[in-house]
């Protein structure tokens, strides 16, 4: 039997890796994006886009803040997170770029100016050696700093 932080990993993951991870799944999603930076903050995140929609290529970029974790227990198991456009063009483009993240559903639903991740679905959208990795751990807290997010996970009990 675990006890303690025995049961529990501990990990950030830096700016660049997370927008790397974050391109490659929505260029495996939609062909329509070219690049993508994420740049952390205290309880928040901007995330910029550059895409080609209907032959026109822009750049677009929203901040999006932590509103709520939602949890059953200690198990965080959805972020919701408010949106506003960074500048005219974005306010613009903001439907298509929610478009954009119909690839995503269901582990990332955009709906109005609130992104909801939904962290069982989204690790279900994983390949698979994240996702048996993953599998035995539960989302016990995660946090957005200054270039990173810190994660904390919780060894699963083996009778759940």
């Amino acid at each position: 039997m675990m006890n303690g932080m025995n049961d529990q990993m501990e990990f950030t993951i830096g700016d660049l890796v997370l927008s790397t991870w974050l391109l490659r799944l929505m260029k495996i999603k939609t062909e329509a994006i070219r690049d993508l930076e994420i740049y952390c903050q205290p309880q928040s995140f901007q995330l910029t886009v550059k895409a080609s929609y209907r032959q026109i290529s822009g750049k677009v970029s929203y901040t999006f803040h932590l509103l709520e974790k939602l949890s059953n227990g200690e198990r965080i198991h959805t972020l919701l997170f408010s949106m506003k456009p960074d500048g005219a063009l974005s306010s613009m483009a903001r439907v298509a770029f929610s478009s954009s993240l119909k690839a995503l559903e269901p582990g990332i639903l955009f709906d109005k100016n609130v992104l909801r991740i939904t962290i069982p679905s989204l690790l279900e959208s994983m390949n698979p050696a994240w996702r048996t990795m993953l599998a035995d751990f539960d989302l016990i807290n995660i946090d957005f700093l200054e270039g990173a997010v810190s994660v904390l996970l919780k060894k699963r009990n083996a009778f759940q």
